[in-house]
C-alpha cells in the first residue's frame, strides 16, 4: 500500500511543480490588476463624489496687481481655487464658456465681475483670472467666490460621462450641497448651474441673495438646448433688495426638474420679483414648492407671482409640469403667471390667498396650446389688490383652451361698491372701440345699497387708447341674477373716457337708470390680461369643465359673445351672460326648481347656419340595422319611478308618456321606411305666435276630435276625403258676370249661358245666390262646357215670371 502511495506521489509532483511555474504568476498578476483596477474605482468614485459647497467658498489677497483699476484687469491668484473654471481641461475644449464670477471686496465699491478669461487651472499653483470691473480698488482689496462656492463646486463635480466628452460642455453631472457649513451662502453674482445631468441639493443651507438686477440661481444659459436633465431640490432663498423684481430661481435648460424650493422671511422686506422663472424649458417639472406670502414684492406698481414662464413663444416657450405646490399668499403676490404660449399642467396643490390672481395663462405672447389643471384648491377672504378695489381673479386664460376635469373650483372676488342695505345691485361694463365696435357687458362687481348716496365704481382698464366704457346695472343674486339684452332701462353712465391709469371709475347716484340697447352681436373681443372672477375668459379662450366656477361674487367672465365658452359636465349654478354649454342640470334639492338648461349650438356667431344638413341632435342607427316602434324622446314620463328602478333607465313605454318616437308596424321596418310618431295623454296643440298657454291655439287633436282654430286649405293638386266619399280637390265659390233681364214662360223653363273661367266641365255646382229673390221661379246650374256655366230656370206657376237681372254666385265643388 505504502509502496502504491509513494509510486502515485511522484506521479503528482511534475503536476504540482507545473502549475507552480506557470499558474501562480499568472494568479499574481490579476491579483495585482483587480487591486489596481479597485484602486482606480476608488479614486474615480472620490472623484465623481458629492461636492459640498461650503468646501468651494475661497477668498484671496491677491497682490498682483497691487490694485485694481476701473475696467479690464488680470489677476493673479494663488493657489488657483478648485472649482474655478479658468481654462477647458487639456482635449476638452468646451462649446459654451461658462459664467464664474469674482466678488471684489475690502477696498473700493464691492462689486462682483464676470471672469472674462485667463490662464490656468483650478489646482495650479496659481492662475490668472481676467474681468472687467466698474470701480476702482485700490491695494488691500480681496478676492473671493461671488456665489459663495455653489459655482466653484458645480464645475468641480462635473466629469467626463463619455471617453468622447458628450454636450456642449463635455463635461457633465456631479452632486452639489449645500451644506449647513457654509450657510447662508452669501451670493452677489448669478450662480449658473451649466452641466446638465447635475444634482443641485440644499440639505439646509441658505442661498442669501444681495444681487441688484439679475436673478440669484440660474439653470442653464442663453440657449437652452446647451443643457439638460438637471435637477434642483431642497433649495431655500432669503431675498435681501428692497423692491427687488428678480427672480430667485431662472431656468433656461430643458428637462429641469426642481423639488421643494421656498422663500425665507426677510426682516427688512425684502423682495422677489418671482420664485421661479422658466423660460425655454419644454420638459420643464416642479415638484414640491411652499410660499407662505413673505418674499415677493406685493405693491401698486409689482405684484410678483411664485412661479412665471414669461414668454413671447418661440423665444421662451416653456411646457410645465407644476404639481404639489402649496401657495398660501397672504394677500401678497399671484400664484402662477404662465405666459409663454406652451402646454401647463398644474396639479395636485393649493392656490390661495393671492393678490390679484390665482392662475394667468394661455397664447396672449403667441402658441397654441392649452392649460391642464387637476385636483387644485383655491381659497380667497378679502382680496388686497395693491392696485385698487378691483377684486381678484382665479384663473385667467387668454386664446386658449382650459381643461380643468375637477370638482374643485377657481375662486376669485369682485370688488365690493357699498353695503349700506339689502338692495343687490350688479354692475356691468360695455368696452367701446371707434372701429372694433363694443363689447359683451362684463360683469364688474355688486353694491349692497339703502337706495341712498353716491356709489363709487372701479374696474381695471383694458387696453386700448381709444376705449370707453358704458356702465350698467341691474338687480338679483345667484340663479334669479340676468345680464343686460336687448332694450331697457339698464344704463349708469354711457361714454366713460379712458382712463389714466391702470383702474377706471364711475359713480352710480342712484338716479333713475336710463334707456339703452344691449348690442346683439357684440363685435368687440377685448384681451383681458386682469379682470375680477373666478375664471376670465378672453381672446376666444374657452374651457372644459366638471362644473361651472361660479359663486354669488366669483362670476365667469368671458368676451366670446353669442358661440359656447364653457363647456360643462353639470350645472349647478348659472353663468349669467355667458354661453355656457351644460350636459346636465342640477336642483339641489328644491333650492334650484329651474335646473339648468342644455345648449346645443347650431350656426356661427354671426350670419346663417349651413342650409341642408342633418341634425346636431342625430340619433343614428347602425346603417345595418332597422327600427323599430319606440319613443325617441320622452318629453313627459308618466312614470317617472318605473324609469328609475330600471337598470339602464329605458323601460318599456307607457300609453300616458308624452313623446316623440316611431311609428313603425311591430315587426320593426327598414331605415327609409320611417314614420314619425306624437304622443300625449290628453292632447296635442300648436300654437302661432303664443308661447303656450291652454287657449290659444291653432290646432288641436284630442281622442275624440281634431280641431281647427283658423282657416283650412287643401293645397291646390291635393284632395279631401271625409269619411267613405269622393275625394275633392277643389271648392270654390264663383260669379258670373251681370245678367241681363229676362222672363220665364208660363209652365216652363229657360237655360242662360254665362262664361265663367276656371270652370270645369266635371264640376258639381251648388249653393246658387241669385242677385234678388226669383219669386215662384226654380233654379239649378250646371258645368256645362270648360269655363261655361248654365243657370237653368223653371217657372211652374199659370203666368210668366221675371228673372232678375245682377250677377249669380255659385258653389263649384271638384
Amino acid at each position: 500500500m505504502w509502496e502504491a502511495q509513494s509510486a502515485k506521489q511522484k506521479r503528482d509532483t511534475p503536476v504540482r511543480s507545473n502549475f507552480i511555474g506557470y499558474a501562480l504568476p499568472l494568479l499574481l498578476a490579476c491579483s495585482f490588476s483587480m487591486l489596481a483596477a479597485q484602486d482606480q474605482a476608488i479614486s474615480a468614485s472620490a472623484n465623481h463624489a458629492a461636492k459640498y459647497a461650503s468646501e468651494y467658498n475661497w477668498i484671496q489677497s491677491p497682490t498682483l496687481p497691487p490694485a485694481l483699476a476701473a475696467g479690464a484687469n488680470a489677476i493673479t491668484l494663488r493657489p488657483c481655487p478648485r472649482g474655478l473654471r479658468v481654462a477647458d481641461p487639456v482635449g476638452l475644449v468646451s462649446h459654451a464658456a461658462p459664467h464664474e464670477y469674482v466678488y471684489i471686496t475690502g477696498t473700493g465699491d464691492p462689486e462682483a465681475a464676470l471672469i472674462t478669461g485667463g490662464s490656468g487651472h483650478a489646482g495650479d499653483p496659481s492662475c490668472t483670472i481676467e474681468g472687467i470691473f466698474k470701480y476702482p480698488h485700490p491695494a488691500g482689496y480681496r478676492a473671493g467666490s461671488a456665489t459663495g462656492g455653489i459655482k466653484e463646486a458645480s464645475e468641480d463635480a462635473m466629469f467626463l460621462g463619455e471617453p468622447y466628452g458628450a454636450g456642449v460642455r463635455r463635461r457633465e453631472g456631479g452632486m452639489v450641497v449645500l451644506d449647513t457649513a457654509g450657510s447662508p451662502y452669501k451670493v452677489h453674482a448669478p450662480i449658473y448651474i451649466e452641466a446638465s445631468n447635475q444634482v443641485i441639493s440644499g440639505a439646509g443651507g441658505t442661498i442669501d441673495c444681495y444681487l441688484l438686477d439679475e436673478d440669484c440661481m440660474k439653470i442653464g444659459d442663453s440657449n437652452a438646448n446647451h443643457f439638460s436633465s438637471i435637477q434642483v431640490e431642497h433649495l431655500r432663498f432669503h431675498p435681501n433688495l428692497i423692491g427687488g423684481t428678480n427672480t430667485a430661481l431662472y431656468v433656461n435648460a430643458n428637462s429641469t426638474i426642481v423639488r421643494d424650493i421656498t422663500l425665507l422671511y426677510s426682516s427688512t422686506h425684502a423682495t422677489f420679483g418671482h420664485i421661479v422663472t422658466v423660460c425655454d424649458d419644454q420638459a420643464f417639472t416642479l415638484d414640491g414648492l411652499s410660499y407662505q406670502g413673505f418674499g415677493l414684492r406685493n405693491d401698486a406698481k409689482f405684484v410678483g407671482s411664485v412661479v412665471y414662464a414669461p414668454g413671447p413663444f418661440n423665444k421662451c416657450s416653456a411646457v410645465g409640469w407644476l404639481k404639489n405646490m402649496g401657495i398660501s399668499g397672504q394677500g401678497a403676490g399671484n400664484g402662477v403667471d404662465w405666459q409663454s404660449g406652451n402646454s401647463l399642467h398644474i396639479s395636485d396643490s393649493v392656490i390661495e390667498g393671492f393678490s390679484q390672481f390665482g392662475i394667468r395663462t394661455g397664447t396672449m405672447r403667441g402658441g397654441y396650446s392649452p392649460t391642464q389643471i387637476d385636483n387644485v384648491y383655491m381659497e380667497l377672504n378679502t382680496p388686497m389688490n395693491p392696485a385698487g378695489n378691483i377684486g381678484a381673479a382665479g384663473i385667467i386664460v387668454v386664446g386658449s383652451r382650459l381643461i380643468a376635469k375637477t370638482g374643485m373650483l377657481a375662486i376669485g372676488q369682485q370688488p365690493s361698491y357699498a353695503k349700506t342695505g339689502n338692495t343687490h345691485y350688479v354692475y356691468w361694463i360695455v368696452a367701446r372701440h371707434p372701429t372694433l365696435g363694443s363689447s359683451l357687458p362684463l360683469r364688474a362687481g355688486y353694491a349692497n345699497t339703502n337706495g341712498k348716496g353716491d356709489i363709487v365704481l372701479s374696474w381695471p382698464k383694458i387696453s386700448g387708447d381709444a376705449v370707453s366704457y358704458d356702465v350698467l346695472r341691474t338687480e338679483g343674486e345667484g340663479n334669479t341674477l340676468g345680464a343686460p339684452y336687448g332694450k331697457g332701462d339698464w344704463a349708469v353712465a354711457t361714454g366713460v373716457p379712458q382712463c389714466a391709469g391702470e383702474v377706471c371709475q364711475a359713480t352710480d347716484t342712484q338716479a333713475p337708470l336710463k334707456p339703452y340697447e344691449v348690442n346683439r352681436n357684440p363685435s368687440f373681443e377685448p384681451i383681458l390680461m386682469y379682470w375680477p372672477g373666478s375664471l376670465i375668459l378672453s381672446g376666444r379662450a374657452y374651457a372644459d369643465l366638471v362644473v361651472p366656477p361660479v359663486t354669488g361674487v366669483s362670476p365667469v367672465i368671458t368676451t366670446l359673445a353669442n358661440v359656447p365658452s364653457l363647456f360643462v359636465d353639470r350645472c349647478p349654478n348659472g353663468t349669467a351672460g355667458v354661453y355656457a354649454v351644460c350636459f346636465a342640470g342640477e336642483s339641489a334639492g328644491n333650492n334650484q326648481p329651474r335646473v339648468v338648461g342644455t345648449l346645443m349650438q347650431n350656426g356661427p356667431g354671426s350670419g346663417g347656419p349651413a342650409s341642408n344638413v342633418k341634425g346636431r341632435l342625430n340619433f343614428l342607427n347602425s346603417p345595418a340595422g332597422s327600427i323599430a316602434p319606440a319613443h325617441i324622446i320622452t318629453l313627459v314620463d308618466s312614470d317617472p319611478a318605473k324609469t328609475l328602478a330600471d337598470g339602464i333607465h329605458r323601460p318599456a313605454n307607457d300609453d300616458k308618456d308624452t313623446f316623440i318616437g316611431l311609428d313603425v308596424p311591430a315587426g320593426g321596418a327598414l331605415l327609409f321606411q320611417s314614420r314619425l310618431a306624437f304622443g300625449a295623454p290628453l292632447s296635442i296643440s300648436n300654437y302661432i305666435d303664443n308661447k303656450g298657454d291652454g287657449a290659444h291655439w291653432k290646432e288641436r287633436l284630442t281622442a275624440s276630435e281634431k280641431t281647427f282654430a283658423v282657416p283650412v286649405t287643401i293645397q291646390k293638386g291635393n284632395t279631401l276625403t271625409v269619411g267613405e266619399g269622393t275625394p275633392l280637390n277643389r271648392m270654390k265659390i264663383y260669379a258670373t258676370p251681370s245678367i241681363a233681364p229676362a222672363t220665364v214662360a208660363a209652365q216652363s223653363c229657360k237655360d242662360i249661358t254665362q262664361t265663367v273661367r276656371g270652370l270645369a266641365q266635371s264640376d258639381l255646382i251648388t249653393g246658387i245666390a241669385p242677385p234678388k229673390a226669383i219669386g215662384s221661379l226654380s233654379l239649378n246650374a250646371y258645368a256645362s262646357a270648360a269655363d261655361a256655366l248654365t243657370l237653368h230656370f223653371c217657372n211652374p206657376t199659370t203666368s210668366a215670371a221675371g228673372i232678375p237681372a245682377g250677377v249669380y254666385s255659385f258653389l263649384s265643388v271638384h
